[in-house]
């Protein structure tokens, strides 16, 4: 696609397929350049805050707004870099980078649409945790022929990791 306007909303279309049936939708990823993927992904965070401005109304809830999708964004590139770090130094096994950024893109969207609701019910986040964990398994084995238990390996310490330092800062914030 040339028009960056139809590959947006080629993405978009892509998300709700993946919202409706995620297993479904990460057996075929989309061919999307990085640039359009941060920009939905930005997007997406961008909406999400605006829906924690809408029910917060303070100051935390507005920096959110810039906050979300920087944070979003880093996410995403440290993930896909410690994915192919692994796969590149302890499996060697190169992986097509951009393909695992769009994987890693796309596996983050429960964190983001559940980011509103971790206010009200925290433990919502460890969900999201490992439904972005499952998506992550679903497009390693299903997009780059990575055994599921190779998979399972880099990312359960991934999404432990996560659970461990998010049941610290639960114990530290009180």
């Amino acid at each position: 696609m040339d028009n960056p306007r139809d590959e947006i909303s080629a993405l978009l279309s892509y998300y709700q397929s993946f919202l409706t049936n995620p297993i479904h939708a990460l057996k075929q990823l989309p061919n999307s350049k990085w640039q359009h993927l941060v920009i939905t992904q930005a997007l997406a965070a961008l909406l999400a805050s605006f829906v924690v401005v809408i029910f917060q109304r303070n100051f935390e809830a507005v920096f959110f707004l810039f906050a979300l999708p920087v944070m979003v964004i880093f996410v995403t590139a440290l993930l896909t870099a410690v994915v192919y770090g692994y796969f590149r130094i302890f499996v060697r096994q190169e992986l097509p980078v951009d393909r695992l950024h769009t994987l890693t893109t796309i596996s983050l969207l429960p964190y983001i649409l559940g980011f509103p609701f971790y206010r009200l019910l925290p433990p919502l986040m460890l969900v999201a945790a490992v439904s972005c964990g499952i998506a992550l398994i679903t497009g390693l084995v299903e997009n780059f022929g990575v055994s599921k238990q190779r998979a399972l390996q880099i990312v359960g310490l991934i999404v432990a990791a996560f659970i461990s330092f998010w049941i610290v800062n639960r114990i530290i914030l009180g």
